[in-house]
């Protein structure tokens, strides 16, 4: 807004000029309102808004440690039992003492630690060779083969459990991924 000088201006421009200065001054008093009002609020950071930390700003203020919660109560001496069945048993000795390295003997140690390690065995396929025997017939000179077991036809070597395997880990799209990390051996 250029302001004229004000000895050039009519009466209606002055009024004009009056009416569009009091509209000015109405918005910037609405505007001091607004930001007065926001001068009690706390700046939105990303501990009480959605934005992200990045936005926070390089002179953002520390955030508070948040309180961390009581530890359970220990229960001492309470852990999981040893299995009564364990398939077998590793005894490790000790050759030397580990902090003056001095020679142990075995009768002088005994058991200070004991836990069960539980892991599951590696699957491997069950691979069955069939061998069909035959010959030649004595009576009619034709040959002759062993009828193949039902449940093993020729042809395909997979049977009824790989099959179902394969078109499982197929559908998850998993069969190179489980070949890479060793669960299926390469046919």
């Amino acid at each position: 807004m250029t302001v004229p000088p004000r000895y050039r201006l009519s009466e209606a421009e002055k009024d004009a000029l009056l009416i569009e200065q009091a509209a000015l001054i109405e918005r910037m008093a609405a505007r001091i309102a607004e930001l007065e009002a926001l001068v009690g609020k706390p700046r939105k950071t990303s501990a009480n808004s959605h934005l992200p930390p990045s936005q926070d700003g390089l002179g953002r203020p520390p955030r508070k440690a948040k309180r961390r919660r009581k530890p359970r109560p220990s229960h001492p001496g309470v852990s999981r039992p040893l299995a009564p069945d364990h398939d077998r048993t590793e005894r490790r000795l000790a050759e030397a003492c580990p902090h003056c390295q001095a020679a142990l003997s075995v009768a002088a140690q005994r058991c200070r630690h004991r836990y069960d390690h539980i892991d599951l065995p590696a699957v491997r396929p069950v691979v069955t060779r069939i061998e069909l025997f035959g010959g030649r017939c004595g009576q009619c000179g034709r040959r002759y083969r062993a009828e193949a077991p039902a449940a093993m036809p020729p042809g395909t070597p997979f049977g009824p459990g790989i099959r179902a395997l394969l078109a499982y880990l197929w559908r998850d799209n998993l069969d190179e991924g489980a070949r890479r990390s060793g669960v299926l051996p390469h046919f």
